[in-house]
């Protein structure tokens, strides 16, 4: 059986200490301080217990965080490589004057849903049938769609339409790239928006390949 500290200290005392080394030490107080951080066999065993549990808790956070460092960059990469989100260029416009008024992201949707209420414009319909594009786009980086354009082109004629900038007027010509035949005056491309104000009616529309 394993003895106690204070046999163990006694017997110290008693059988190892000469009666002019007791009295170097200062008598028992001074052994007590002496001995003071003394374990008992069991208690040692479970101090080491307790030390090797306490370093496998460490190396197992350890492992945890480099296991969360790798996981973070892995999904950072795969964020960097996804192509950014692509709003109408009405949309863009409307995230930078929220952000410039610094709108809560829950603000500017319950903004965009009180207009689709009353009137479904093109911002408010393509925000509310779009929100978790216009989540990414709010917080990220974002690209603006260009327009859709077209050549207009006369069902009858197979003369293109085109304006002449300066005065606001309309002339028709035999090929559609009038700009690049008659300079930046004249503009043979028109967006479906500028197409739904004309009387476009006889003209056929053509797309604008990029």
């Amino acid at each position: 059986m394993t003895k106690t500290f204070e046999e163990e200290l006694d017997y110290f005392i008693e059988r190892e200490l000469s009666l002019d080394e007791k009295l170097s030490f200062g008598g028992r107080d001074v052994l007590i301080k002496f001995f003071s951080g003394w374990h008992s066999d069991e208690e040692y065993q479970l101090l080491l217990r307790d030390r090797d549990t306490l370093k496998q808790g460490n190396d197992n956070l350890f492992k945890d965080h480099l296991k969360l460092v790798k996981e973070n960059e892995e999904l950072k990469s795969q964020l960097e490589h996804q192509p950014l989100p692509e709003v109408p260029e009405c949309v863009g416009e409307y995230i930078e004057e929220c952000k410039k008024n610094k709108y809560a992201l829950n603000l500017a949707l319950d903004l965009m849903a009180k207009e689709y209420t009353s009137r479904k414009t093109e911002l408010s319909t393509w925000i509310m049938s779009n929100q978790e594009q216009f989540a990414k786009a709010y917080f990220d980086k974002y690209t603006v769609q260009k327009p859709k354009q077209f050549y207009l082109k006369n069902k009858l004629t197979t003369s293109y339409l085109v304006l002449e900038k300066a005065t606001g007027y309309y002339s028709h010509f035999s090929k559609s790239n009038a700009e690049s035949v008659y300079g930046e005056h004249y503009q043979s491309k028109f967006t479906q928006e500028e197409i739904d104000s004309m009387q476009a009616g006889s003209y056929e529309k053509i797309e604008v390949e990029e």
